[in-house]
């Protein structure tokens, strides 16, 4: 026996207030709730034009009805709770989704609708007898309409007008229904000739939209290890100098992080003649944390990979997600000053912020308090030419204000691929460290100086290490 689940949507506010809608569900399906005209509950753009045009989705996977916020400019609120974007929440049966904080609501009821077993179809054998035995009986009709065929004949011509009349109609309507059908292929192929040339006027929320979720906010936390013996017999203890950082980065295949070396490594930049320092002092450093976000996932552990110190450049491993890898794009002699670019990141603390969410384990409290990221989105333009020749390393130079936290985040074209990742210099006197009573100078990054790793750079880096 078939199962699937009729869901009544009781609209309470907005353009749909008072109205009901049925939707029946099998497993598996999805119903998107939006602006756009594919949305199967679709709202309209005035009266809530605080609903995005893909504002959230409901579907039904085992047996249950669940909803999930896909990065809704205001949120999906369940129960009055806010929902984590694109992490699929159950919906309990009579509860309330509202599309925003001030947006329209609506009361959901579920129901299981059951489908008996089909009908028992007739064999071959069997229909070819039942047709046997109505052609007997047409030669048996025929037979006797012969013998009324005068009395028959008077009526052909009424009858044949009225034929007439009824294909006259069918015409008449059959005309309606194309030139219908018509126009709606014809407003349809309009409207999607608008969406590409706004899209070509100005790709950048789409572009956004497709690179956004892919971009991680890395912390880092380690600590330099150094042995200091302690008596005669050289019993060894260990000193720890403590430090942390963080950035940003961009998956550019399944499982692969590319960022800046300076974010996962930052000890190297930090201190200048880092392998003096190890040679004189023994030190070796450890991660306590080296972990990576996605927007809308909780944190993943990092490894890594493959390095450049000549190019800033570093690769981390990670579990698999459902995030999409960002295409690598263009050559340094491909990229032209003025040509458009947007930085994504995380700066500072931008961009992290902490949430109540519902917990649907149905353990512990009702509520638990998560850490949600966001990437930053600025858009700039090339400032300065980039060659296709010559040694040494490239860089990018661009015109949209950086700050450190961007480091390591993905610098993208108009067709969102990547052609640069943020970088900085290190060029200003830090605080100094001691060990061992002697004073070791440290480095900062530049205040200011936006630049990322060029593309060449980053394709030659790729191809060292057998990533490209």
């Amino acid at each position: 026996m078939n199962v699937s689940m009729i869901l009544t949507i009781r609209h309470l506010g907005g353009s749909l207030a008072g109205k009901s809608q049925r939707v029946a569900l099998q497993e598996g399906q999805s119903v998107r709730l939006g602006r756009s005209p594919e949305s199967e509950i679709k709202f309209t753009d005035t009266a809530d034009d605080g609903v995005s045009s893909l504002h959230a989705e409901l579907s039904l996977q085992g047996s249950r009805l669940f909803v999930e916020d896909k990065r809704s400019s205001n949120g999906t609120f369940l129960n009055g709770t806010l929902c984590p974007p694109l992490q699929k929440v159950a919906v309990p049966d009579g509860a309330r989704l509202r599309l925003g904080r001030q947006g329209p609501e609506m009361q959901m009821a579920v129901a299981t609708a059951e489908t008996g077993p089909a009908k028992e179809s007739i064999g071959r054998a069997t229909l070819l007898r039942e047709i046997d035995k109505v052609r007997q009986e047409e030669r048996g009709v025929v037979a006797g309409e012969i013998a009324e065929t005068h009395r028959r004949s008077r009526l052909w011509l009424g009858g044949g007008l009225g034929l007439v009349l009824v294909l006259a109609a069918a015409g008449i309507g059959g005309a309606a229904w194309w030139s219908h059908q018509k126009s709606e292929r014809l407003a349809a192929d309009l409207s999607r000739q608008k969406t590409e040339l706004d899209q070509e006027k100005n790709p950048w929320p789409a572009v956004e939209a497709r690179v956004s979720p892919s971009v991680v906010s890395i912390k880092c936390r380690y600590r330099l290890r150094r042995p200091l013996p302690v008596n005669e017999d050289q019993a060894m203890v260990v000193e720890d100098l403590w430090g942390g950082g963080g950035g940003s980065g961009v998956l550019i295949k399944p499982g692969l992080i590319l960022t800046a070396l300076h974010v996962v490594e930052p000890w190297k930049f930090v201190l200048p003649g880092w392998e003096g320092v190890v040679e004189r002092f023994a030190v070796r450093p450890e991660y306590d944390v080296l972990e990576v976000q996605f927007p809308g996932q909780q944190p993943l552990k990092a490894s890594v990979v493959a390095v450049s110190a000549e190019h800033d450049l570093a690769i981390l491993q990670v579990q698999q997600t459902g995030a999409s890898a960002v295409p690598l794009g263009q050559t340094n002699a491909e990229v032209k000053v003025t040509d458009e670019i947007a930085v994504l990141g995380y700066p500072g603390n931008l961009g992290q912020y902490q949430v109540q969410v519902q917990n649907v384990t149905g353990f512990g409290e009702a509520t638990r308090a998560i850490t949600e990221v966001t990437p930053s989105f600025i858009q700039g333009t090339v400032a300065q030419p980039l060659t296709a020749s010559g040694e040494g390393s490239h860089h990018l130079v661009f015109t949209a204000a950086i700050e450190p936290g961007n480091s390591g985040g993905p610098v993208v074209n108009r067709q969102g691929q990547v052609i640069g990742i943020v970088s900085f210099q290190f060029d200003r006197t830090g605080p100094p460290i001691t060990i061992l009573g002697e004073e070791i100078p440290t480095q900062l990054p530049a205040q200011a100086g936006s630049r990322a790793v060029s593309p060449d750079d980053i394709q030659s880096f790729l191809r060292q290490h057998g990533f490209a």
